[in-house]
């Protein structure tokens, strides 16, 4: 399971691909700067391995046009991937929220991100992974800390 970040502020790449790293998240990340750049690894990711899937964190905040935008082409182009989308925006907007629930996003997470929050919406992503999804194998590969930090937590 790929990992795909989503945003047109390049810099805050690093903002999460560093969040992912405090959570132990050991999947691969990609970053995208654009929607498009993000729909076209989608459309290869599906000719190349069709089981494969992956979970993409699309910001909203910079562009909020062009990640329902990604969401809408995914939607129509893309009828068979193997793809959950978590929005991520400051916005409070609903209309744009909203939107991204009727285009097919899973949930919605306020920046700045929290470490908890992102566990928890990854762990319900591998639930609902686990149910519709089971050919695409592993979801998340936690690494040895954070397993014992989320029994920890239990």
């Amino acid at each position: 399971m790929e990992i795909f970040l989503v945003n047109s502020a390049t810099e805050e790449h690093s903002i999460l691909e560093s969040r992912l790293r405090e959570a132990r998240i050991l999947n691969p990340a990609r970053a995208f700067a654009s929607g498009e750049e993000c729909l076209a690894a989608l459309k290869l990711q599906q000719a190349m391995n069709p089981s494969n899937a992956s979970l993409v964190l699309l910001d909203l905040s910079t562009s909020p046009e062009d990640g329902l935008t990604l969401l809408r082409q995914v939607r129509e182009c893309l009828l068979n991937v193997k793809a959950l989308f978590i929005m991520i925006s400051t916005l409070s907007d609903l209309k744009f929220i909203s939107r991204g629930y009727q285009l097919g996003a899973k949930t919605f997470l306020i920046k700045p991100v929290k470490i908890e929050d992102l566990i928890a919406t990854f762990k319900a992503m591998h639930s609902h992974l686990h149910l519709d999804l089971s050919s695409a194998g592993s979801f998340l590969r936690w690494g040895p800390k954070k397993l014992s930090y989320a029994h920890s937590r239990a």
